[in-house]
């Protein structure tokens, strides 16, 4: 044998391990790119459940926020009933408005939450405009007109939409889960 054929058969062993060497390391990579692509998929997840736990307490934030301002209105009603003094001052603080935009409307409460909210506070408007308002910022000093009859009718009513309002969170949770610790969001 010459030198050419050992030097062919050293560069023949040679490649030969480089080869077996670079397969190795080919197997290596796709189990460490295996290993990341499913350490990616879970950091997502957890991502996701996190985004879905910050969605569901401003959930939470805005059914109370909307819970507690309907008691309020309904307890300014009951006193529309009665004659204490106090009923005029009530009805006066009373926010006209449920006091969150279109948006936040939209993506945190269902279509019927929506209309009920929306029809609740039509008609607690329509009661002002007709026994309380001399214009649109102004109050008279007492009721105008038939106002107790009018209030008891619309806290009836009133009472009747709000119980519609299960403000269901995942399924039929009840207000008490709604009552966390959450930050406010406007």
């Amino acid at each position: 044998m010459s030198v050419d054929n050992w030097i062919q058969i050293a560069g023949m062993i040679v490649t030969g391990l480089f080869s077996f060497l670079v397969w190795q390391a080919t197997i290596k990579s796709n189990k460490l790119s295996k290993e990341n692509f499913e350490f990616v998929k879970e950091i997502r997840k957890i991502e996701k459940d996190i985004h879905n736990e910050r969605e569901l307490r401003f959930r939470r934030t805005y059914c109370h926020w909307t819970d507690k301002r309907i008691n309020a209105m309904l307890l300014a009603l009951v006193y529309q009933l009665g004659d204490r003094s106090e009923k005029e001052e009530l009805i006066k603080e009373i926010p006209r408005e449920v006091g969150l935009s279109k948006e936040t409307m939209a993506k945190y409460f269902t279509i019927h939450e929506q209309v009920t909210i929306q029809q609740i506070y039509e008609a607690y408007n329509d009661f002002l405009k007709k026994h309380w308002l001399m214009d649109e910022i102004n109050f008279y000093d007492a009721g105008v007109g038939d106002y107790k009859e009018a209030a008891e009718y619309l806290y009836e009513l009133v009472a009747e939409l709000k119980s519609t309002l299960k403000f269901s969170l995942y399924e039929n949770a009840p207000m008490e889960e709604l009552m966390g610790d959450v930050e406010w969001r406007p």
